[in-house]
Protein backbone atom coordinates (compact mmCIF):
# COMPACT_ATOMS: atom_id res chain seq x y z
CA UNK A 1 0.00 0.00 0.00
CA UNK A 2 2.68 2.39 0.89
CA UNK A 3 4.60 1.66 -2.35
CA UNK A 4 1.67 2.31 -4.71
CA UNK A 5 1.31 5.70 -2.98
CA UNK A 6 4.53 6.64 -3.24
CA UNK A 7 4.26 5.58 -6.34
CA UNK A 8 1.44 7.64 -7.09
CA UNK A 9 3.67 10.56 -5.92
CA UNK A 10 1.82 10.57 -2.52
CA UNK A 11 4.73 12.26 -0.69
CA UNK A 12 3.46 12.18 3.43
CA UNK A 13 0.77 9.71 4.60
CA UNK A 14 -1.19 10.48 8.22
CA UNK A 15 -2.64 7.33 10.15
CA UNK A 16 -5.07 8.29 11.74
CA UNK A 17 -5.80 7.01 15.26
CA UNK A 18 -9.72 5.56 16.66
CA UNK A 19 -8.65 4.21 20.02
CA UNK A 20 -5.91 3.78 22.09
CA UNK A 21 -4.58 0.41 20.15
CA UNK A 22 -5.03 2.13 16.72
CA UNK A 23 -3.58 5.13 18.02
CA UNK A 24 -0.60 3.00 19.15
CA UNK A 25 -0.19 0.70 16.10
CA UNK A 26 -0.22 4.25 14.31
CA UNK A 27 2.97 5.60 16.10
CA UNK A 28 4.87 2.38 15.51
CA UNK A 29 4.04 2.44 12.20
CA UNK A 30 5.51 6.06 12.02
CA UNK A 31 8.00 5.42 14.09
CA UNK A 32 9.05 2.59 11.59
CA UNK A 33 8.52 4.95 8.39
CA UNK A 34 9.87 8.60 9.34
CA UNK A 35 10.00 9.31 5.83
CA UNK A 36 6.53 9.13 4.93
CA UNK A 37 4.45 8.29 7.51
CA UNK A 38 2.78 10.51 10.97
CA UNK A 39 0.16 9.77 12.85
CA UNK A 40 -2.73 10.89 15.01
CA UNK A 41 -3.69 9.71 18.63
CA UNK A 42 -7.03 10.17 19.52
CA UNK A 43 -10.65 8.41 20.46
CA UNK A 44 -13.13 7.70 17.65
CA UNK A 45 -16.67 9.15 18.97
CA UNK A 46 -17.92 5.39 18.26
CA UNK A 47 -15.50 4.42 20.76
CA UNK A 48 -15.89 7.27 23.60
CA UNK A 49 -17.43 5.02 25.74
CA UNK A 50 -14.49 3.04 26.50
CA UNK A 51 -12.20 6.11 27.54
CA UNK A 52 -11.56 6.83 31.00
CA UNK A 53 -8.93 8.57 33.25
CA UNK A 54 -6.43 5.39 31.87
CA UNK A 55 -7.05 6.06 28.80
CA UNK A 56 -6.30 9.77 28.78
CA UNK A 57 -2.91 9.02 29.97
CA UNK A 58 -2.20 6.51 27.13
CA UNK A 59 -3.55 9.06 24.86
CA UNK A 60 -1.05 11.85 26.54
CA UNK A 61 2.31 9.23 26.65
CA UNK A 62 1.52 9.01 22.68
CA UNK A 63 0.69 12.30 22.09
CA UNK A 64 4.00 13.29 22.97
CA UNK A 65 6.19 11.40 20.89
CA UNK A 66 7.32 13.04 17.90
CA UNK A 67 5.59 11.56 15.09
CA UNK A 68 2.23 12.47 16.26
CA UNK A 69 1.05 15.73 14.35
CA UNK A 70 -2.40 16.26 16.30
CA UNK A 71 -5.42 15.09 18.28
CA UNK A 72 -7.97 13.07 17.08
CA UNK A 73 -9.86 11.21 15.19
CA UNK A 74 -12.23 13.01 17.88
CA UNK A 75 -15.36 14.76 18.06
CA UNK A 76 -19.18 13.97 17.75
CA UNK A 77 -21.40 11.63 15.81
CA UNK A 78 -25.19 11.89 16.54
CA UNK A 79 -26.08 9.72 13.32
CA UNK A 80 -25.12 6.41 14.81
CA UNK A 81 -24.91 7.04 18.71
CA UNK A 82 -22.57 4.00 19.00
CA UNK A 83 -21.46 5.49 22.21
CA UNK A 84 -24.21 7.63 23.82
CA UNK A 85 -24.13 11.63 23.07
CA UNK A 86 -23.07 12.26 27.11
CA UNK A 87 -20.34 9.75 26.00
CA UNK A 88 -19.23 11.34 23.45
CA UNK A 89 -19.27 14.98 24.46
CA UNK A 90 -17.18 13.91 27.99
CA UNK A 91 -14.49 11.77 25.89
CA UNK A 92 -14.26 15.00 23.13
CA UNK A 93 -13.87 17.53 25.80
CA UNK A 94 -11.01 15.39 27.66
CA UNK A 95 -9.27 15.46 24.34
CA UNK A 96 -9.90 19.48 23.23
CA UNK A 97 -7.90 19.99 26.54
CA UNK A 98 -5.10 17.32 25.87
CA UNK A 99 -5.01 19.06 22.84
CA UNK A 100 -4.52 22.67 24.55
CA UNK A 101 -2.22 21.33 27.06
CA UNK A 102 0.25 19.49 24.28
CA UNK A 103 -0.16 22.39 22.06
CA UNK A 104 -1.69 20.25 19.24
CA UNK A 105 -3.92 20.89 16.68
CA UNK A 106 -7.34 19.30 16.35
CA UNK A 107 -8.46 16.23 13.80
CA UNK A 108 -12.24 16.67 14.46
CA UNK A 109 -15.21 14.27 13.13
CA UNK A 110 -18.55 15.46 13.09
CA UNK A 111 -21.99 14.10 11.89
CA UNK A 112 -25.29 15.45 12.89
CA UNK A 113 -23.89 16.77 15.85
CA UNK A 114 -22.55 20.97 14.58
CA UNK A 115 -24.43 22.42 17.70
CA UNK A 116 -23.21 20.85 20.09
CA UNK A 117 -19.51 20.42 18.62
CA UNK A 118 -19.11 24.28 18.68
CA UNK A 119 -20.45 24.36 22.06
CA UNK A 120 -17.22 22.56 23.31
CA UNK A 121 -14.96 24.30 20.91
CA UNK A 122 -16.77 27.49 22.25
CA UNK A 123 -15.15 26.49 26.01
CA UNK A 124 -11.68 26.57 24.83
CA UNK A 125 -12.07 29.42 22.59
CA UNK A 126 -8.26 31.23 22.06
CA UNK A 127 -6.99 28.38 23.48
CA UNK A 128 -7.03 25.79 20.43
CA UNK A 129 -3.72 25.69 18.49
CA UNK A 130 -5.95 24.76 15.21
CA UNK A 131 -9.04 23.01 14.10
CA UNK A 132 -9.73 20.60 11.03
CA UNK A 133 -12.98 19.60 10.47
CA UNK A 134 -12.61 16.00 8.60
CA UNK A 135 -14.01 14.54 6.03
CA UNK A 136 -17.06 17.57 5.10
CA UNK A 137 -20.26 16.27 4.23
CA UNK A 138 -22.64 18.80 5.99
CA UNK A 139 -24.80 21.83 4.92
CA UNK A 140 -24.05 25.01 3.47
CA UNK A 141 -24.35 27.08 6.80
CA UNK A 142 -22.13 24.43 8.91
CA UNK A 143 -19.89 25.41 5.79
CA UNK A 144 -19.66 28.82 6.66
CA UNK A 145 -19.84 28.80 10.69
CA UNK A 146 -16.24 26.64 10.31
CA UNK A 147 -14.54 28.82 7.76
CA UNK A 148 -15.95 32.00 9.80
CA UNK A 149 -14.21 30.45 13.00
CA UNK A 150 -11.11 29.79 10.37
CA UNK A 151 -11.25 26.18 10.56
CA UNK A 152 -9.69 24.10 8.41
CA UNK A 153 -12.31 21.82 6.24
CA UNK A 154 -10.98 18.18 4.64
CA UNK A 155 -12.82 17.12 1.03
CA UNK A 156 -12.56 13.65 0.86
CA UNK A 157 -13.63 10.99 -2.10
CA UNK A 158 -17.27 11.59 -1.34
CA UNK A 159 -16.72 15.22 -3.29
CA UNK A 160 -15.89 12.67 -6.67
CA UNK A 161 -19.36 10.39 -5.88
CA UNK A 162 -21.87 10.92 -8.11
CA UNK A 163 -25.28 11.43 -7.05
CA UNK A 164 -24.26 11.86 -3.10
CA UNK A 165 -21.39 14.29 -3.81
CA UNK A 166 -23.17 16.15 -5.91
CA UNK A 167 -24.45 18.99 -3.45
CA UNK A 168 -21.30 18.98 -1.96
CA UNK A 169 -19.83 19.77 -5.89
CA UNK A 170 -22.41 22.57 -5.92
CA UNK A 171 -20.98 24.21 -2.73
CA UNK A 172 -17.83 24.25 -3.69
CA UNK A 173 -17.91 25.84 -6.98
CA UNK A 174 -20.55 28.67 -6.26
CA UNK A 175 -18.62 31.83 -6.65
CA UNK A 176 -19.85 35.44 -7.34
CA UNK A 177 -17.82 38.21 -9.37
CA UNK A 178 -16.29 40.08 -5.85
CA UNK A 179 -17.60 37.27 -3.25
CA UNK A 180 -15.28 34.94 -1.64
CA UNK A 181 -15.89 30.88 -2.54
CA UNK A 182 -17.86 29.17 0.43
CA UNK A 183 -14.41 27.29 0.96
CA UNK A 184 -11.62 29.22 0.08
CA UNK A 185 -8.22 27.44 -0.64
CA UNK A 186 -6.18 28.78 2.11
CA UNK A 187 -9.00 27.12 4.47
CA UNK A 188 -8.62 23.71 2.25
CA UNK A 189 -7.21 20.27 2.83
CA UNK A 190 -7.86 17.04 0.72
CA UNK A 191 -7.68 13.63 2.47
CA UNK A 192 -8.54 10.46 1.68
CA UNK A 193 -10.42 8.84 4.24
CA UNK A 194 -9.06 5.14 3.69
CA UNK A 195 -10.38 3.11 3.82
CA UNK A 196 -13.39 4.39 3.15
CA UNK A 197 -15.13 7.02 0.83
CA UNK A 198 -13.43 5.58 -2.29
CA UNK A 199 -13.80 7.88 -5.01
CA UNK A 200 -15.79 6.84 -8.02
CA UNK A 201 -13.50 8.57 -10.24
CA UNK A 202 -10.71 6.02 -10.37
CA UNK A 203 -13.13 3.37 -11.71
CA UNK A 204 -15.47 0.54 -10.69
CA UNK A 205 -12.73 -2.45 -10.22
CA UNK A 206 -11.87 -0.10 -7.03
CA UNK A 207 -12.20 -2.48 -4.06
CA UNK A 208 -10.90 0.13 -0.96
CA UNK A 209 -9.65 3.42 -0.69
CA UNK A 210 -6.26 3.98 -0.29
CA UNK A 211 -3.52 6.61 0.13
CA UNK A 212 -2.69 6.63 -3.72
CA UNK A 213 -6.44 7.91 -4.78
CA UNK A 214 -5.47 11.31 -2.80
CA UNK A 215 -4.32 12.65 -6.69
CA UNK A 216 -8.29 11.25 -7.95
CA UNK A 217 -9.73 13.50 -5.09
CA UNK A 218 -7.78 16.00 -6.07
CA UNK A 219 -9.04 16.33 -9.37
CA UNK A 220 -12.42 16.22 -8.37
CA UNK A 221 -12.15 18.87 -5.98
CA UNK A 222 -9.85 21.27 -8.69
CA UNK A 223 -12.68 20.53 -11.04
CA UNK A 224 -15.18 22.53 -8.73
CA UNK A 225 -12.38 25.63 -8.74
CA UNK A 226 -11.95 26.21 -12.21
CA UNK A 227 -11.63 22.98 -13.86
CA UNK A 228 -7.94 21.57 -15.10
CA UNK A 229 -6.21 24.77 -15.13
CA UNK A 230 -6.98 24.80 -11.20
CA UNK A 231 -5.11 21.76 -10.08
CA UNK A 232 -1.64 22.61 -9.95
CA UNK A 233 -2.97 25.88 -7.98
CA UNK A 234 -5.05 23.48 -5.51
CA UNK A 235 -1.66 21.21 -5.16
CA UNK A 236 0.06 23.57 -4.21
CA UNK A 237 -2.49 25.64 -1.36
CA UNK A 238 -3.59 22.46 0.14
CA UNK A 239 -0.54 21.25 0.67
CA UNK A 240 0.66 24.33 2.35
CA UNK A 241 -2.12 24.07 4.61
CA UNK A 242 -1.26 20.27 5.79
CA UNK A 243 2.24 21.26 6.47
CA UNK A 244 0.82 24.58 8.47
CA UNK A 245 -1.92 22.90 10.02
CA UNK A 246 -0.64 19.75 11.45
CA UNK A 247 2.26 19.83 13.96
CA UNK A 248 5.82 17.85 13.92
CA UNK A 249 5.96 17.35 10.32
CA UNK A 250 9.36 17.03 8.64
CA UNK A 251 10.82 19.34 6.71
CA UNK A 252 10.25 18.41 3.37
CA UNK A 253 6.89 17.04 2.34
CA UNK A 254 7.60 13.62 1.76
CA UNK A 255 9.11 11.53 -1.39
CA UNK A 256 8.48 11.33 -4.46
CA UNK A 257 9.04 8.28 -7.43
CA UNK A 258 10.58 10.25 -10.54
CA UNK A 259 11.27 8.36 -13.36
CA UNK A 260 15.10 8.18 -14.97
CA UNK A 261 15.98 6.97 -18.20
CA UNK A 262 19.33 5.97 -20.23
CA UNK A 263 20.83 4.36 -23.03
CA UNK A 264 22.71 1.55 -22.91
CA UNK A 265 25.06 0.39 -25.56
CA UNK A 266 24.21 -3.27 -25.63
CA UNK A 267 26.57 -4.18 -28.83
CA UNK A 268 27.65 -2.55 -32.06
CA UNK A 269 25.54 -4.87 -34.47
CA UNK A 270 22.01 -4.15 -31.76
CA UNK A 271 22.87 -0.31 -30.93
CA UNK A 272 21.74 1.16 -27.87
CA UNK A 273 18.42 0.67 -25.60
CA UNK A 274 16.49 2.81 -23.34
CA UNK A 275 16.02 1.66 -19.95
CA UNK A 276 14.45 3.18 -17.04
CA UNK A 277 14.26 2.67 -13.48
CA UNK A 278 12.42 4.37 -10.40
CA UNK A 279 14.16 6.66 -7.86
CA UNK A 280 12.84 7.99 -4.67
CA UNK A 281 13.74 12.13 -4.54
CA UNK A 282 12.98 14.46 -1.36
CA UNK A 283 10.24 16.60 -2.31
CA UNK A 284 9.85 20.14 -1.40
CA UNK A 285 6.66 22.04 -1.56
CA UNK A 286 7.80 24.78 -4.30
CA UNK A 287 8.16 21.26 -6.19
CA UNK A 288 4.46 20.28 -5.89
CA UNK A 289 3.03 20.59 -9.43
CA UNK A 290 -0.02 17.93 -10.96
CA UNK A 291 0.63 15.53 -13.79
CA UNK A 292 -2.20 14.11 -15.37
CA UNK A 293 -3.23 10.53 -15.55
CA UNK A 294 -0.87 8.59 -16.75
CA UNK A 295 -0.29 4.59 -17.67
CA UNK A 296 -3.27 2.24 -17.62
CA UNK A 297 -7.03 3.48 -17.43
CA UNK A 298 -7.51 1.28 -14.98
CA UNK A 299 -5.44 2.22 -12.04
CA UNK A 300 -2.22 0.82 -10.43
CA UNK A 301 0.74 2.92 -10.63
CA UNK A 302 -0.40 4.58 -13.69
CA UNK A 303 -3.05 6.78 -11.27
CA UNK A 304 -3.21 10.53 -11.34
CA UNK A 305 0.15 12.12 -9.71
CA UNK A 306 1.50 14.69 -8.28
CA UNK A 307 5.32 15.30 -9.81
CA UNK A 308 8.05 18.04 -9.36
CA UNK A 309 8.21 17.50 -13.35
CA UNK A 310 5.13 18.98 -14.71
CA UNK A 311 7.69 19.58 -17.97
CA UNK A 312 7.02 15.70 -18.58
CA UNK A 313 3.61 16.02 -19.00
CA UNK A 314 3.02 16.19 -22.69
CA UNK A 315 5.40 12.82 -22.60
CA UNK A 316 2.88 11.28 -20.49
CA UNK A 317 1.11 9.10 -22.68
CA UNK A 318 -2.40 6.85 -21.92
CA UNK A 319 -2.43 2.91 -23.45
CA UNK A 320 -5.36 2.06 -24.92
CA UNK A 321 -6.50 -1.20 -26.18
CA UNK A 322 -5.63 -0.87 -29.56
CA UNK A 323 -2.33 -0.27 -28.06
CA UNK A 324 -2.35 -3.31 -25.83
CA UNK A 325 -3.65 -5.30 -28.76
CA UNK A 326 -0.91 -4.07 -31.34
CA UNK A 327 1.46 -5.01 -28.21
CA UNK A 328 0.05 -8.49 -28.03
CA UNK A 329 0.18 -9.35 -32.01
CA UNK A 330 4.23 -8.32 -32.06
CA UNK A 331 4.84 -10.58 -29.36
CA UNK A 332 2.98 -13.47 -31.32
CA UNK A 333 4.84 -12.76 -34.42
CA UNK A 334 7.97 -12.41 -32.37
CA UNK A 335 7.37 -16.10 -31.24
CA UNK A 336 5.09 -18.01 -33.12
CA UNK A 337 5.75 -21.25 -31.04
CA UNK A 338 4.32 -19.43 -28.07
CA UNK A 339 1.39 -18.19 -30.41
CA UNK A 340 0.56 -22.34 -30.91
CA UNK A 341 0.82 -23.61 -27.68
CA UNK A 342 -1.64 -20.46 -26.70
CA UNK A 343 -3.93 -21.68 -29.20
CA UNK A 344 -4.06 -25.56 -28.38
CA UNK A 345 -4.30 -24.39 -24.31
CA UNK A 346 -7.34 -22.43 -25.78
CA UNK A 347 -8.87 -24.87 -27.39
CA UNK A 348 -8.71 -27.29 -24.80
CA UNK A 349 -9.66 -25.19 -22.39
CA UNK A 350 -12.76 -24.80 -24.56
CA UNK A 351 -13.30 -28.39 -25.23
CA UNK A 352 -13.37 -28.64 -20.98
CA UNK A 353 -15.34 -25.94 -20.76
CA UNK A 354 -18.21 -27.05 -23.31
CA UNK A 355 -17.93 -30.69 -21.36
CA UNK A 356 -18.76 -29.00 -18.10
CA UNK A 357 -21.77 -27.30 -19.76
CA UNK A 358 -23.14 -30.32 -21.07
CA UNK A 359 -23.04 -32.25 -17.77
CA UNK A 360 -24.87 -29.30 -16.11
CA UNK A 361 -27.38 -29.48 -18.67
CA UNK A 362 -27.59 -32.72 -17.69
CA UNK A 363 -27.75 -32.93 -13.91
CA UNK A 364 -30.55 -30.11 -14.52
CA UNK A 365 -32.92 -31.86 -16.63
CA UNK A 366 -32.62 -34.95 -14.30
CA UNK A 367 -33.57 -32.82 -11.03
CA UNK A 368 -36.57 -31.15 -13.04
CA UNK A 369 -37.65 -34.75 -13.85
CA UNK A 370 -37.70 -36.14 -10.14
CA UNK A 371 -39.80 -33.29 -9.43
CA UNK A 372 -42.57 -33.22 -11.61
CA UNK A 373 -40.39 -30.90 -13.79
CA UNK A 374 -41.24 -28.83 -16.89
CA UNK A 375 -40.88 -29.75 -20.59
CA UNK A 376 -39.81 -27.21 -23.25
CA UNK A 377 -41.42 -26.55 -26.60
CA UNK A 378 -39.15 -26.11 -29.12
CA UNK A 379 -35.11 -25.79 -29.14
CA UNK A 380 -32.70 -28.09 -27.49
CA UNK A 381 -31.28 -27.25 -23.98
CA UNK A 382 -32.13 -24.76 -21.68
CA UNK A 383 -30.40 -22.06 -23.32
CA UNK A 384 -31.30 -18.27 -22.87
CA UNK A 385 -34.51 -15.95 -23.52
CA UNK A 386 -33.90 -15.83 -27.46
CA UNK A 387 -33.62 -19.16 -27.76
CA UNK A 388 -36.42 -20.23 -25.89
CA UNK A 389 -38.61 -19.65 -28.83
CA UNK A 390 -36.96 -22.15 -31.05
CA UNK A 391 -38.40 -24.32 -33.85
CA UNK A 392 -39.94 -27.85 -33.46
CA UNK A 393 -40.25 -29.70 -36.71
CA UNK A 394 -41.32 -27.33 -39.27
CA UNK A 395 -43.75 -24.96 -36.95
CA UNK A 396 -42.22 -22.40 -35.65
CA UNK A 397 -43.23 -22.27 -31.73
CA UNK A 398 -44.34 -18.29 -31.28
CA UNK A 399 -42.85 -16.33 -28.42
CA UNK A 400 -45.73 -15.75 -26.83
CA UNK A 401 -46.43 -19.54 -25.99
CA UNK A 402 -42.56 -20.58 -25.66
CA UNK A 403 -40.88 -21.32 -22.21
CA UNK A 404 -40.80 -23.53 -19.49
CA UNK A 405 -44.22 -25.70 -18.92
Amino acid sequence: MFSRAVLSNVGLMIVTGTDIAISRKAVQLAERYPKILRATAGVHPHHAQHLDAKGIGDLRKLAESEYVCAIGETGLDFNRNRSTPEAQIKAFREQVQLAVDLRLPLFVHEREAHEDLLKVLDEFEGRLPGVCIHCFTGTEKELREYVRRGYYVGITGFVAKKKRGKELREMLSRSSPGAPRLLPLDRLMIETDAPYMCPDNIGAYARRNEPCTLPAVLEAVSACYGGPAAIEEVARRTTANAMRFFARMPQGVGYIAREETKEVKTSERNGTTTTSQLKLEPLRLSDVAYVKRTGNKRGGDGRNSLSQHPKVEGNQIEKTKEDYDQERKTRQQQNPKQQQVSEQGTTGHTARRDNNRSQSNRRDRGRSRRRGGWRRKGGRGRGSGQEIAGESGSDKVPNSKAGWH
